[in-house]
């Protein structure tokens, strides 16, 4: 026989009681684990990009687009495949380009991200940037991302995806990087990366790092540098990576500063505020900073358990299903 019900009290002789305690703690690992693996986010907007030779193109950057403001949702590089993805939760429509040096800039046609939750933008190819020996120009454009020997640049203050933002949200723009509902920040993948800010290791727990990001603002930031394999002159902590934010200083003499506050509301309200002094002469540099963000978070936990009884065997199972309302 079997049934189900939310909750019910079930008669255990008492020599088994110890047996049903250790599957109920099992379980509840069981269960634990189950709903931690699924905190990672799995790309749900994928496509291919080729050369001129229709061969897999790698270590092309790949930025996603929201098609109703053409705001930047995130980047990416290609892989040896020319396989690029992306984790995205909200629906919409969204459109792609992609750029490699000698190369023209790629646009994607606008796909819809619906029910379905997963858009395949298929195979796309790249065509080689003309050359012409008439007229030479040279153009200072800064790329939003730079592929260095020994690490990724995000060029953050040369480009629209600092307007309107706070340090964290730029952060989960930036390739590879990604921050969890527990504020933990992983990079491809790997949790423990050592966040810097101008170099300089901050030494607080994850939850503290990312309230600190919370309340600074994107405009506040030069560059984001992601090193994912990182030398041995670095500490041991970064070896799951290191993440190091430089923010913008002020190359003129004298002393100056600014206030910035922000707020929003999703369910409930939430807001940021900080302000940032600097001091300059020409053999020093004091530069300072306070940030502060509010916000309210839910949580909802749901469970379901199932009893099955027989003349000989008694079964006990259920699933727990963590829900997570960030306002």
């Amino acid at each position: 026989m079997e049934f189900f019900c939310p909750n019910f009290k079930l008669f255990i002789p008492e020599k088994m009681k110890t047996f049903y305690k250790l599957s109920l703690i099992i379980l509840a690992i069981f269960t634990s684990f189950e709903v931690t693996a699924q905190t990672t986010p799995k790309a749900n907007i994928t496509g291919i990009i080729l050369d001129e030779n229709k061969k897999p193109a790698d270590y092309v950057t790949v930025v996603l687009f929201k098609a109703a403001d053409s705001s930047i949702v995130k980047t990416a590089f290609t892989d040896q495949t020319g396989a690029f993805g992306f984790a995205v939760n909200t629906k919409g429509n969204y459109f792609y380009k992609a750029s490699s040096m000698g190369y023209k800039t790629l646009k994607s046609k606008v796909a819809t991200l619906d029910d379905s939750q997963k858009i395949d933008f298929g195979s796309a190819q790249l065509s080689a940037a003309s050359q012409s020996l008439k007229e030479v120009t040279v153009a200072a454009n800064v790329p939003l991302v730079e592929r260095k020997m020994d690490r990724t640049v995000m060029n953050v203050a040369s480009s629209s995806i600092a307007s309107g933002s706070t340090a964290l949200e730029l952060l989960q723009k930036a390739p590879g990087v990604n921050v969890d509902q527990n504020d933990n920040i992983s990079m491809q993948g790997k949790q423990g990366v050592l966040i810097q800010i101008d170099g300089k290791q901050t030494y607080m727990s994850s939850g503290d790092v990312a309230n600190l990001l919370r309340g600074m603002q994107s405009s506040e930031i030069e560059t984001i540098e992601l090193i994912t394999n990182p030398s041995a002159k670095y500490d041991a902590a970064g070896n799951s990576g290191i993440i190091n934010i430089k923010t913008k200083k002020n190359k003129g003499g004298g002393t100056n500063g600014s206030l910035i506050g922000a707020f929003g509301r999703g369910t409930k309200f939430r807001s940021s505020a900080g302000g940032s002094i600097n001091h300059r002469t020409k053999s020093l540099n004091l530069f300072g900073n306070y940030n502060f963000y509010q916000r309210d978070r839910e949580t909802f936990m749901e469970i379901d358990r199932i009893a099955t009884v027989s003349p000989s065997n008694r079964y006990l199972s259920g699933i727990n299903t963590i829900i997570y309302l960030i306002t």
